[in-house]
């Protein structure tokens, strides 16, 4: 009833009414979905033939590879959180060629100059698949692409590997999640993450104390939110011990020279730890990944160093609407901050709204839960097609 009575009161006044609208214009009214078109595009070294038969390019997987040819167009922010460029999410479904898409995409960038080095981050069961889907698209390219193996990263051969990377000719590299996550950032670059992501906490912190009567759940939040980071960062201390230990010089993420960020099957980095003063609302993620905030924290130094960062999933979305503002806030960190909604809850209260339904629980009683719904989907869906890819795929 009070958002219903508020509805009806913001619009009441004339004067309330156009301010509001024009705020509107200025923020939602002034994006419209850009039309990517590959046509135009050649692929020099892309093989003729893929597992014995013709390989041609589908529509989608050029336009795609126009796609990522745009994406990452810079322009700084203030603080590493923030990005620079807009990354760019290959959504399309499963089995109709996201591979070969990206791969197509990716080794233009580099042949275009665009990009200078690519790293493929993928399932460890799928590596040699993207081995074998890489070198049977560009067998040319087999002296550049350095695929990781199971004793990559053993004690005696981890150092030599990133050394290969770091310093060799090689412009693609293939790592599994774990040997990814186990490449450490320099402390300096962790630190300054840390202190503007807990700097944010606070300020978020402040903000809904403001306003709300419930500051010692607010506070409890925050803590537990702090608590997960300095957890988090204690393992970031581990890995340098670890990496210092023989007295060489440890190479951290920052030495590899990666600009192009891919990575696979990106739902699995949807359990990102984020903070929010709602209560009592069902469906909320609760997880608090260190995999996801790892690989966040890498991306967006990457993308802030004017690098850029492709992911590809066939369910961007599946088991809460907070999915899709964590998905935003890895591949558009600049986006959300430059409207203001850096925040989950800012978000939340843009495109969600609480609603109560009965629902059947697990021993066949029936309970009252309030989950969340979308809400203004149109200026939602511009939003994310700045930077993901929902192309309808040739059957």
């Amino acid at each position: 009833e009070l958002r219903e009575r508020w509805a009806a009161w913001a619009w009441a006044d004339a004067e309330r009414a156009d301010s509001l609208a024009n705020l509107y214009n200025a923020r939602y009214n002034t994006m419209r979905p850009r039309t990517f078109c590959g046509a135009h595009l050649t692929f020099p070294g892309l093989a003729s033939e893929m597992g014995g038969k013709p390989l041609t390019l589908q529509k989608h997987q050029v336009d795609g590879a126009a796609r990522i040819l745009s994406c990452g167009s810079g322009g700084g922010g203030a603080g590493v959180d923030s990005g620079s460029g807009e990354g760019t999410l290959l959504t399309w479904k499963v089995g109709s060629g996201k591979t070969l898409g990206a791969i197509c995409g990716v080794v233009k960038r580099v042949q275009l100059g665009l990009s200078r080095r690519a790293l493929f981050v993928v399932p460890k069961h799928t590596l040699p698949q993207w081995r074998v889907a890489f070198l049977s698209a560009y067998p040319g390219l087999a002296d550049e692409l350095i695929a990781a193996t199971d004793d990559a990263f053993g004690p005696t051969n981890r150092k030599r590997f990133l050394s290969s990377i770091a310093t060799g000719d090689a412009r693609y590299a293939l790592v599994t999640y774990e040997q990814f996550k186990s490449i450490p950032l320099s402390q300096e670059t962790f630190q300054s993450h840390m202190g503007a992501e807990i700097s944010d906490l606070r300020a978020h912190l402040d903000a809904a104390i403001a306003g709300s009567d419930e500051a010692k759940a607010l506070k409890r939040a925050f803590k537990a939110r702090e608590k997960t980071l300095l957890r988090f960062a204690a393992r970031y201390e581990e890995a340098w011990a670890r990496a210092t230990a023989t007295g060489d010089a440890p190479i951290m993420w920052d030495d590899l020279g990666v600009d192009l960020l891919v990575y696979d099957e990106a739902h699995y980095v949807k359990n990102d730890m984020f903070s929010t003063h709602m209560t009592n609302i069902a469906g909320l993620p609760r997880a608090e990944s260190h995999r996801a905030f790892d690989a966040r924290v890498k991306a967006h130094v990457t993308m802030h160093r004017g690098g850029v960062l492709i992911g590809l999933t066939g369910t961007p979305i599946t088991n809460t609407l907070a999915e899709a503002w964590i998905m935003m806030r890895l591949f558009q960190p600049g986006t959300l901050r430059r409207l203001g909604l850096q925040h989950f809850d800012a978000w939340a209260s843009t495109f969600a709204e609480p609603y109560v339904s009965v629902e059947m629980d697990s021993v066949g009683k029936f309970r009252t839960q309030t989950r969340l719904k979308f809400q203004n989907i149109p200026e939602l869906l511009n939003i994310l097609a700045e930077a993901w890819d929902r192309a309808e795929t040739e059957e």
